[in-house]
């Protein structure tokens, strides 16, 4: 079910930007959905050609780390990361987000 909230709210935005026929959605790493659920909800609810790509995560630690998080636990609607040098919560800086990146 949360995911198909999600999925609306895509499909309502990407038809504000013109989408008609398909829409291409980058699915980060640390998403509340998996890269899987967001493109098989989207693809139930519309007749639109969906690609999805998957972003790595990249995250910035007090610690001075920068790079991947650590996922401790990753399910269906949550993702529990850490900084894989100290354990701290960092900094998302890329893949904690579902966004749309193009729209036919």
């Amino acid at each position: 079910m949360h995911e198909t909230v999600i999925a609306n709210k895509i499909i309502e935005q990407a038809k504000l930007a013109g989408a008609s026929k398909a829409i291409q959605v980058e699915v980060g790493e640390l998403a509340e959905l998996t890269e899987e659920e967001i493109k098989t909800t989207l693809t139930q609810l519309s007749d639109w050609n969906i690609t999805t790509i998957f972003r790595k995560s990249h995250v910035k630690c007090n610690c001075n780390y920068q790079g991947p998080a650590k996922i401790i636990d990753k399910g269906h609607g949550f993702c529990y990361f850490k900084c894989p040098s100290c354990n701290e919560n960092p900094e998302v800086i890329k893949g904690g987000e579902i966004k749309i990146i193009g729209v036919e």
